[in-house]
């Protein structure tokens, strides 16, 4: 299909194509390498913000714990007498800390004088009040309560884990609770000092970080329970590991653990908001062990760099527009002498060598190619004139080849069988040129009522002049048989004859054999030529005897030398030309006289005609599609009983 648009549409479309390809590419490498950037650059923004919203809570945090340290040097300075010298500090460190929710004193019982024995004092703020409570009024056993329990049985500050308070406005607060040690005993605790922290600051502090449109912060606690999370029915009821099992993500699972253990990182994460895929960035609070996400939806960190891209693309497309428009322009000022040119080739093509070709003016690559269209046209019209001339002969050449070809098949006999009144012999042959005519033949004919010639022969070359050579060769052969019997003496003539005059230096090989059909003899002379086989009735094949010979038309004066052989009944005679042992296949090898012998050992004891034709195809088959490079010529005679 697109081969059939012409070079102006198919320059539009290739570079339609390959700008489309150059402009995605540059776009997507640009967006791919912009998202890399911001990502990496997102990165930096919001672990930073993190570490410093940690590091704002661990200010709120490290303010409360230097508040209680400062109410503990002041107990530890100065021992309290009554229950005023126990609340006031109280008041002040409430005072001068507004993220301090309440805070309390608790002595151990053996520091307590019998005045304040079940005094715990513990202030706190109601709305913009500070309010004051003895929670050791009713005799209430606070020393078994974590608060109180745990510092003074680890003798170290602990941070609680975070609860909602019971008095004033049931906030959610985390307690810090220090263990004060008596004056040179460092291992008895005379007070526990505490302070309530208020976590409502640090939701609102959260929710204020500039985490876009779908993001959001939270807090979890060292086992992982949410304390601050824009889903407030998160808050102390669910934890990361429980959110993990509800929704089976084992990423999540693996997040958990990260956290809780202090890590810190950044990391992609599915899950964690609405929108789907997220960027997740936390970091550790050392004080307390708890851990501060961020979380980002990836949609809106690379919602920039897309809207980039799309910019990009749509400028793009409009800058590969415009090329095209220019392309199709300049495509067409090049291709319209072009076309011109193909309709006049188109017209020169059908006959019309009269057709008026385009003349292009300039001297570029297209008014080169009219100026070449001209020459070729009237080199065209030469050319035709002198084919047709050529046609005409080669037209009157090939008639008389086949008026030679059939000349020279009626030089040899071709009807089959041969002698049909006599049933002592059975005869045929085969004979195909490798060209219109050849120089291979053979002959048979009764020379008398008991004696039959076999003649084979294969002039050298091919082509008329062999063909020509044959055919006199066959008439003197014909010729000396009606005076002569020999064979030997007749090839002996027939040398002399064909010497005399022979300029061309043509030669003939050729096998004459008479055959005394009453006893079997068969008397023959050889000229240079492939000696035939024998083929027994017992299966079994032999080379004729070679007689002393050379091939016929060299040189004057030679003898032919006569040799004989006895045909027993059922013997056959397999005569043939050098077609045959060198037929040769695609790959260049021979037939061979050897592979020759193995076929025709399987032929013993068959007819004449049945064993010539298996041959044939024998030879077709070894040759398969290679061309036929020599006339191939056979004759079989078979013996088959006394007359």
């Amino acid at each position: 299909m697109f081969q059939k648009l012409n070079i102006a549409s198919r320059l539009v479309i290739l570079i339609l194509i390959g700008g489309t390809l150059v402009l995605g590419l540059v776009v997507g490498w640009g967006y791919y390498s912009a998202r890399l950037l911001l990502e990496k650059e997102t990165e930096s923004r919001v672990m930073f913000m993190a570490q410093a919203a940690a590091s704002q809570i661990e200010v709120v945090e490290k303010s409360a714990e230097m508040s209680v340290r400062g109410i503990g040097d002041i107990v530890k300075a100065y021992p309290p007498k009554s229950e005023d010298d126990l609340k006031h500090p109280l008041f002040r460190i409430l005072e001068g800390n507004s993220n301090i929710f309440g805070a309390s004193i608790a002595f151990s019982s053996d520091y307590l004088s019998k005045d304040i024995k079940y005094t715990v004092p513990y202030v706190f703020r109601l709305g913009e009040t500070l309010v004051y409570e003895n929670i050791a009024a009713d005799k209430t056993d606070y020393t078994i309560q974590d608060w109180y329990s745990i510092p003074m049985e680890l003798k170290k500050p602990v941070w609680s884990e975070p609860y909602y308070g019971e008095n004033g406005d049931h906030t959610l607060m985390v307690t810090y609770s220090l263990p004060i040690f008596a004056e040179n005993e460092t291992d008895k605790v005379m007070a526990i000092v505490t302070c309530d922290v208020s976590l409502q600051w640090l939701s609102d502090y959260l929710a204020k970080l500039p985490v876009g449109g779908a993001g959001y912060a939270f807090l979890i606690t060292r086992n992982g329970t949410f304390i601050s999370h824009p889903d407030q029915s998160f808050i102390l009821s669910e934890n990361i590991f429980s959110q993990a099992q509800t929704k089976n993500d084992q990423n999540l699972r693996e997040l958990g653990r990260s956290m809780i253990h202090g890590e810190k990182g950044f990391v992609p994460l599915t899950g964690l908001s609405n929108t789907g895929a997220d960027l997740l960035t936390y970091v550790p609070i050392p004080s307390t062990g708890w851990s501060l996400g961020i979380v980002l939806p990836q949609a809106e960190v690379r919602a920039g760099v897309l809207n980039l891209a799309n910019r990009e693309l749509k400028v793009g497309f409009l800058g590969v527009a415009l090329l095209l428009l220019i392309v199709f322009l300049i495509a067409r000022s090049i291709t319209r002498p072009l076309v011109q040119l193909e309709q006049a080739t188109r017209l020169i093509a059908g006959g019309n060598l009269d057709a008026p070709i385009p003349i292009v003016p300039g001297s570029d690559e297209v008014a080169r190619l009219a100026s070449s269209f001209v020459v070729m046209n009237q080199e065209l019209k030469i050319y035709m004139k002198e084919l047709q001339e050529t046609a005409t002969a080669r037209e009157r050449i090939e008639t008389e080849l086949r008026v030679a070809t059939s000349i020279q098949m009626s030089l040899v006999p071709k009807t089959f069988p041969a002698f049909p009144e006599r049933e002592d012999l059975d005869l045929f042959a085969i004979m195909e040129a490798a060209r219109e005519v050849g120089g291979d033949f053979y002959d048979f004919f009764m020379v008398d009522d008991d004696h039959l010639a076999l003649i084979i022969g294969d002039v050298s070359g091919k082509g008329v002049p062999a063909a020509l050579f044959m055919a006199v060769t066959r008439s003197f052969l014909r010729a000396f048989f009606r005076e002569e019997k020999n064979p030997g003496a007749i090839l002996t003539r027939l040398n002399d004859e064909l010497s005399q005059d022979n300029d061309s230096c043509m030669f003939v090989t050729i096998f004459c054999s008479v055959v005394t059909l009453s006893t079997g003899e068969c008397r023959y002379a050889n000229g240079g030529h492939n000696p035939p086989f024998l083929l027994r009735q017992t299966g079994v094949v032999e080379e004729v005897p070679r007689s002393q010979g050379i091939a016929l038309g060299a040189m004057e004066g030679v003898e032919f030398g006569e040799s004989s052989f006895n045909l027993q009944l059922g013997d056959s005679l397999f005569m043939y030309t050098d077609g045959v042992t060198e037929a040769m296949d695609n790959s260049g090898n021979l037939f061979s006289e050897k592979r020759t012998v193995q076929e025709l050992e399987q032929l013993c004891g068959k007819t004449c005609g049945h064993l010539l034709e298996v041959m044939r195809q024998k030879l077709s088959d070894f040759a398969q599609n290679a061309e036929q490079s020599d006339d191939i010529t056979m004759l079989a005679f078979r013996f088959q009983k006394e007359n």
